[in-house]
């Protein structure tokens, strides 16, 4: 049997005149962060606090709270640290691969220059904290805290 939502857009928004290549989101105590690419190599966060309303027309544009360049290429993963709120990855097509603080977005506080290019997926372990990357080449690394 089939199931059809009706979903209805609550929140809409645009980084310039590229296309968002990949969101993930977070839920914290007071508030919801969701972290952005696009195209372009632009990384974004838009943060929501719970008490907020965020019901919007769909067509409206609402600014990010925070945006950066974040690589000279289209970015196309995005992963938040499990246990460290402010900290989050990002990978481009190209090297390298990128860990940011969301406190101080205009330089990565980490750059893995080794890292291939062409990464089509990253994500962190919570417990001890490893991050994986894959590439499109077929490579999976996993890197340890301690290893950078």
């Amino acid at each position: 049997q089939t199931i059809f939502l009706s979903l209805t857009p609550i929140l809409s928004f645009r980084v310039g005149d590229t296309s968002i290549n990949c969101m993930r989101w977070k839920i914290e105590d007071n508030h919801i962060s969701i972290l952005f690419s696009n195209s372009s190599g632009q990384v974004g966060i838009y943060t929501i606090l719970s008490n907020s309303n965020i019901e919007q027309d769909e067509k409206e544009l609402t600014p990010p709270t925070s945006i950066t360049r974040g690589h000279n290429s289209a970015v196309r993963c995005l992963a938040w640290h499990p246990t460290m709120s402010n900290i989050y990855t990002t990978a481009s097509v190209q090297a390298p691969l990128k860990v940011w603080d969301k406190r101080e977005p205009l330089n990565p506080i980490i750059s893995f220059q080794y890292i291939t290019k062409n990464t089509f997926a990253v994500y962190w372990k919570q417990e001890p904290a490893y991050l994986y990357v894959a590439s499109s080449f077929g490579v999976l690394r996993e890197i340890s805290e301690e290893s950078h």
